[in-house]
């Protein structure tokens, strides 16, 4: 990681990042610490083609809403940011692309995590670490809230990852990707929930139309 890292005139921290989004998109592969180039850039992905249908999409969440709007991906138990449309607001929430998270914590990642089966989730999420009071730190509180989310149809993030934010994601159809907006927790409850779930469905099927 550091010779790469040297080689490209960039940070260990930023390298990995973007390797995580290489890894997710399919064009690295990674095995006990080590990178493998497995797939030529110029070969599109849908995934790839997801980010480029979504980016329009992304932004008009945003312009309604005037929160952040993210789209992510899951990878080996982490919610990877793969697309981004910033809020404007001065005070607002970010993640730098190809950034992860647990997915546990993450409204995006449960949103992900939703459209799996239970071993399947159990095998994507091995340990749990609180990053807040509200995080869950259980298979059995992870699981109730799982299903929770496919009763509904849309994943919440009380200040699970980080305290004052909450975010709110629903599934791109197809399952392989997720759209969430984030905000400060006192802008994000002046939101109509409804609204906000049926704006976000209405964009990511357009999105997963315009990537087939």
């Amino acid at each position: 990681m550091r010779d790469l890292a040297s080689d490209v005139g960039l940070s260990p921290a930023t390298v990995y990042r973007l390797l995580q989004t290489l890894v997710v998109r399919g064009y690295v592969h990674t095995e006990a610490g080590r990178y493998r180039l497995v797939r030529q850039l110029g070969a599109a992905s849908r995934l790839d083609r997801l980010c480029e249908a979504a980016r329009p999409h992304l932004e008009a969440i945003r312009d309604e809403l005037g929160e952040t709007t993210n789209l992510i991906a899951l990878h080996d138990g982490a919610a990877i940011y793969l697309a981004q449309a910033e809020s404007r607001h001065a005070m607002r929430t970010f993640a730098v692309v190809g950034r992860s998270v647990p997915a546990y914590a993450s409204a995006g990642g449960k949103a992900l995590l939703s459209s799996a089966p239970p071993e399947q989730v159990a095998a994507q999420v091995h340990t749990f670490e609180a990053s807040t009071r509200m995080t869950h730190t259980s298979t059995a509180a992870l699981m109730a809230d799982l299903a929770r989310i496919r009763r509904r149809g849309y994943a919440v993030d009380r200040e699970e990852y980080e305290e004052g934010v909450t975010c709110v994601a629903v599934l791109l159809p197809g399952g392989d990707a997720a759209i969430s907006v984030s905000g400060p927790t006192l802008r994000m409850r002046r939101l109509r929930r409804p609204d906000v779930v049926a704006l976000m469905h209405r964009h990511a099927a357009a999105a997963v139309d315009v990537a087939l």
